[in-house]
């Protein structure tokens, strides 16, 4: 199991440097809160973590602990950056420089970029010792970052959408799939999702009632849909608010394939609708 957990997930940082997901209103964590999930998943074998230059405080206190811990070196670093700064040389330099001595560094772009960008940026991030990749939203995206030659290609999927994740099997590339929990929505109460997105708390209700049929949590029910789903060389992009919430990854690991099909069988049968593009794209949810 411990393998698994360092070949299967990646940490997400982003809610460790801006108030985010089920957080959003919230306050960001201090230091040592964060310091102390990263401390929790290494214990646990997880030695990939993906960030962004666009995550507040995230990518400095990911590379400040990974140096003072002296486990640089052993570390796969996801980082990412804007179209808008894929070829600059400060916000490369930016993005880099902090992991260089990483096991492993990959750098994406995070967002749809033409032919001409993308092939300078590849010879740019080479440059600096880093595997050029794409961070995408759609099924589309995601072959045509394939077709491009990304090393590495991120995108969304979670049990209600698959897309994706069936276009990873077409395309063959090592993939990082994220949002398994659609930003926290399909783990609130019908009321919170309500005030997020107007008509989607019938989702969290659904994911609920299939998860307690099984005698499974909702969260290892949500992970293990997509476990069970993948190539065996893609990962889950899964942040923590605390380090406990850490220890049902494990759980998520023993959901079997036949429970994640009657489990996402029995959310579309009581959803008896299929959801909505706008829902599943967090971009196009109302803004407070």
């Amino acid at each position: 199991m411990m393998l698994r957990l360092e070949t299967d997930f990646a940490l997400g940082t982003v809610q460790l440097g801006i108030p985010y997901g089920r957080n959003k209103g919230g306050s960001l964590c201090s230091i040592a809160e964060a310091e102390n999930i990263f401390e929790t998943a290494w214990q646990f074998g997880v030695r990939a973590f993906d960030t962004a230059s666009g995550y507040g405080c995230a990518m400095e206190r990911l590379a400040n602990w990974l140096q003072a811990t002296d486990r640089m070196n052993q570390a796969k670093v996801v980082n990412k950056v804007s179209p808008l700064d894929c070829l600059s040389k400060g916000a490369l330099d930016k993005a880099c420089n902090p992991f260089r001595n990483a096991a492993q560094l990959d750098l994406l772009v995070h967002g749809f970029v033409g032919e001409a960008d993308w092939t300078e940026f590849q010879n740019r991030a080479g440059e600096r010792g880093a595997n050029p990749g794409l961070s995408v939203y759609t099924a589309d995206e995601l072959l045509h970052a394939n077709a491009l030659g990304a090393s590495l290609v991120q995108a969304p999927a979670n049990a209600l959408d698959f897309r994706q994740l069936n276009a990873a099997k077409v395309a063959q590339q090592r993939t990082d799939f994220r949002s398994v929990f659609l930003q926290g929505l399909l783990l609130d109460s019908p009321e919170m999702a309500e005030s997020r997105f107007p008509g989607s708390g019938i989702f969290p209700e659904a994911v609920e009632s299939a998860s307690k049929a099984l005698g499974i949590s909702p969260q290892a029910a949500l992970i293990g849909a997509v476990l069970n789903a993948k190539k065996p060389l893609d990962r889950l992009v899964i942040g923590v608010d605390t380090p406990n919430e850490m220890a049902v990854w494990k759980e998520a690991l023993a959901v079997s394939p036949n429970q994640s099909n009657r489990f996402i069988t029995a959310v579309a049968n009581e959803l008896k609708t299929a959801p909505s593009d706008s829902l599943l794209d967090p971009r196009t949810w109302p803004t407070k």
